[in-house]
This record gives C-alpha cells, structure tokens and sequence, in this order.
C-alpha cells in the first residue's frame, strides 16, 4: 500500500502472531488491488490506541475494518468507537481455528 492512495480497508490484529491468519486477507486485497493499511493495535494493551483507530477510521476514509486476534475484546472496542464502520471480526481460537463474525454499519 503506497501513501499516494487512502486505503478504503483497514487491517488490524491484537498482536503479530496473529498474522499468520490475517495474512490471508491482506493477500486477498492485494490480489484485487484494494487499498488497505495494516497494524498491530491491541484493545488490551493499548486501548486509547484502539479506540483512536476506531474513531478516526471515517476521517481517514476507511470503509470496512477487518480485526483479528485470539479470544478478542476488540470487536467490542471497535464497534464503541466507529458506530456506522462495517467491521469482519476473524476470531483465532486455538481449539477452534478461525472463525469470522460480521457487523454491519
């Protein structure tokens, strides 16, 4: 994802050993050129981050967030701060694997 292009989605996980997982949705919008931003944003250990994130995520024309982490609590934050945002949840449960939630916007 360059800077000349606002990305339209944003990809956020809990920690980096959730990329393994969210990497298949990063690979996805660079196979059909969606511009996107990605980031480590924990809503446990850095929740005003999270919560700016969320906030900000209109002004700076994202569309649709894609969060992932293991037993998460983002979902919640996210949703707390970006009311009209649609949000895909990708929740990676170690006996379960991942599984997706959606929320409209």
């Amino acid at each position: 994802m360059t800077d000349a292009v606002k990305p339209l989605v944003g990809v956020i996980m809990g920690s980096k050993s959730d990329w393994p997982t969210m990497q298949h949705a990063v690979d996805m919008l660079e196979l059909f050129g969606v511009p996107h931003e990605v980031k480590v944003v924990s809503a446990h250990r850095t929740p005003d981050l999270m919560f700016d994130y969320a906030a900000t995520a209109e002004e700076r024309g994202l569309q649709v967030i894609i969060a992932g982490a293991g037993a998460c609590g983002m979902i919640a934050a996210i949703k707390a701060a970006s009311q009209n945002k649609k949000v895909l949840l990708i929740e990676k449960l170690p006996h379960l694997g991942a599984k997706l939630k959606a929320t409209g916007g």
